[in-house]
């Protein structure tokens, strides 16, 4: 894949809108690239137009690259879809891990925001995690990205 990105997040910093289909991008390619035979798929243009911002005095993550950082956990392991692209409602998940021991341990990373208008942010925090044998219960809110580390 020569490139990818949302157009319409140039120019000016890329807000929560364009970070969700950072995630949902990076989810399918996790997911589906081995079975296309994906080898690599570029990023259009990460400084000042997607992960990274850049100013006179200083540099930050914006909400794509926050993205990114979340997703380097998944490099070579398995991946759970936990992306919530709804405006309005959050998302109730039931995840069970067939033919798999116990969950021993579960943590849960989230990213959220109040909005997702143009220069919106996400704010990092933990997700709270309900496990009972080889089942999590989770609450993802709405338009937000999350990261779930489960240990058996």
């Amino acid at each position: 894949m020569e490139s990818w990105n949302v157009w319409h997040a140039w120019n000016r910093l890329p807000g929560v809108v364009e970070e969700l289909h950072t995630a949902a991008m990076l989810n399918m390619f996790c997911r589906e690239g081995r079975k296309v035979g994906l080898t690599l798929g570029a990023y259009f243009e990460p400084v000042n137009e997607g992960a990274i911002w850049v100013e006179r005095s200083n540099a930050r993550l914006t909400p794509a690259g926050e993205v990114f950082r979340l997703f380097r956990a998944h490099h070579g392991n398995e991946l759970i879809r936990v992306v919530n692209m709804s405006p309005q409602t959050a998302a109730a998940l039931e995840i069970s891990l067939r033919d798999m021991r116990e969950i021993v341990q579960a943590e849960g990373t989230l990213l959220s925001s109040t909005d997702f208008l143009p220069e919106s942010t996400f704010r990092r925090s933990r997700l709270p995690i309900r496990v009972a044998g080889r089942r999590m219960v989770v609450t993802v809110p709405k338009h937000s990205v999350a990261m779930l580390c489960i240990g058996l």
